[in-house]
């Protein structure tokens, strides 16, 4: 599978490596992450949703895409974006808030309503 990639793996590339520098099987991972997860309450969270809550947090901060899709290797932005969309949603209503936050007054000299929270919290996050 990885001799199929475009570019060669350096042991800089692994995060996780046994005691020896190799690779670590990815299903002893997966297993060894969930009963930590387990053990401290974490139930039914998977070693492979810290990526995509690391391209949440990524997203909602204002990580280009571009960076993003580089960090998790996907063929292409569009890629990147589309598994997304759903995050880029709520960010798009954020930068309008933040506008009228910008524009105070309209146009009759009427105030806007201030109603931007772009700071997430773990509570606003959602799926």
């Amino acid at each position: 599978m990885l001799r199929s990639r475009q570019w060669q793996l350096t042991l800089d590339d692994f995060v996780f490596t046994n005691v020896e520098g190799k690779l670590i099987d990815p299903g002893v991972l997966s297993h060894n992450f969930a009963r930590i997860a387990k053990q401290v309450g974490l139930n039914d969270v998977r070693f492979h949703d810290l990526r995509h809550t690391f391209v949440s947090f990524m997203l909602l901060r204002g990580a280009k895409p571009k960076l993003i899709n580089e960090a998790l290797r996907h063929s292409s932005v569009a890629f990147t974006m589309d598994c997304y969309s759903h995050i880029i949603e709520g960010i798009q209503e954020d930068a309008i808030a933040l506008l009228d936050e910008v524009l105070l007054v309209g146009v009759n000299g009427i105030k806007n309503k201030i109603n931007a929270n772009l700071t997430p919290t773990i509570g606003n996050l959602g799926s």
